[in-house]
């Protein structure tokens, strides 16, 4: 069938091929509805609906209706309540109990058998553990409940770096205490209950933190000295220890005499069983030591157990004295003259 030209051209305009009945060339003829094609479009709309309702609206429904994601997409709520807070506190306390338990369980286990002196360490080491402990935890603590309340802290941490800088030049003498107290823990300089000496001040350790360290001496004050100012340190109780004792004796006395008296009393203290468990050698007579104007000094040193010296030394001291004065035994010479009437039977010592 060959196309027409259609009537309704108008000269001088293309004209458009059509078939018979108006009908534009190459497009099928419409055909009114059937009802087929309403249910095949009926059908096309239900799967699609099938489809949307698997894909899409039940997984939207299993996420509301699941415990987890509604925790979760509702955790940011409770941001500016005091709930979020309470967890963290609680979180950092619990924290803070249990590390501080650890810390001393360590240090307890690993002093067990091993010497007061690795005790004495051990404790140290405890103390500055827990208080370490307690930095951090609630250092922690503190910044999150920042984050927590809404509070940025990048520009707070920022803040606290160049802070820190600066202050590091004003608080040079803090930083240095606390570097001088780290390296005295880790070279083990001194400890709690040690005999120190410390520039003037002599006394037992009663504690001791990065920052200071607490004597108490003989007459009961308590003494703070910070670390960054001790420069030197003399501890009589690492090791072994040793009681020393100078007695003077008058030059009318015989030296080889007294120095056997004073051998003696010095071999007493240490047989005696209230000491023996202090003294760790024989008593050693050391002679004469110096000469002064009117007496001369003969000195005695006796090894001890550390912290011991002080017992040990007072004890020789009475000892001595009573063998320096004791008159000796009443004997016959021969010439009916008693042996103690007799002069430089006595060791005399100056008034």
């Amino acid at each position: 069938m060959s196309p027409k030209w259609g009537s309704g051209n108008t000269p001088g305009a293309t004209p458009t091929p059509s078939f018979g009945g108006g009908r534009p060339w190459g497009l099928p003829r419409a055909r009114p509805p059937t009802g087929r094609s309403y249910r095949l479009w009926a059908q096309a709309v239900a799967w699609d609906a099938v489809m949307v309702t698997e894909h899409a609206v039940l997984p939207l429904i299993a996420r509301a209706t699941s415990p987890v994601h509604w925790v979760r997409a509702h955790w940011d709520a409770f941001s500016d309540k005091p709930a979020k807070v309470l967890v963290v506190l609680v979180v950092a306390l619990l924290l803070h109990v249990l590390l501080r338990r650890l810390v001393t369980t360590v240090c307890t286990r690993a002093q067990r058998g091993d010497s007061p002196r690795q005790g004495a360490h051990m404790q140290t080491l405890a103390s500055v553990g827990r208080s370490a402990v307690a930095i951090v935890v609630w250092t922690w603590a503190g910044i999150t409940l920042l984050s927590t309340v809404g509070i940025n802290v990048a520009p707070l941490i920022a803040s606290a770096g160049v802070a820190g800088v600066a202050l590091g030049f004003g608080a040079q003498s803090l930083v240095k205490d606390f570097l001088t107290g780290v390296f005295m823990l880790i070279e083990d300089q001194y400890g709690v209950g040690d005999e120190v000496t410390v520039g003037d001040v002599s006394g037992t350790v009663e504690n001791v933190t990065l920052r200071v360290t607490t004597i108490r001496d003989a007459e009961g004050t308590r003494w703070y000295i910070r670390n960054g100012q001790i420069t030197q340190v003399g501890n009589s109780t690492q090791e072994t220890a040793v009681a020393r004792v100078e007695v003077p004796v008058e030059y009318s006395n015989r030296v080889d005499e007294a120095v056997a008296a004073i051998g003696a009393a010095s071999r007493e203290v240490a047989a005696d069983p209230e000491y023996a468990s202090l003294v760790r050698g024989e008593p050693v007579v050391d002679g004469v030591t110096s000469l002064e104007t009117d007496h001369m000094v003969i000195r005695v040193h006796v090894p001890t157990a550390p912290g011991a010296q002080g017992a040990v030394r007072r004890a020789l001291l009475a000892a001595i004295v009573g063998a320096l004065t004791a008159p000796a035994p009443a004997s016959s010479d021969g010439d009916g003259t008693p042996a103690g009437e007799k002069p430089g039977n006595e060791v005399h010592s100056p008034q």
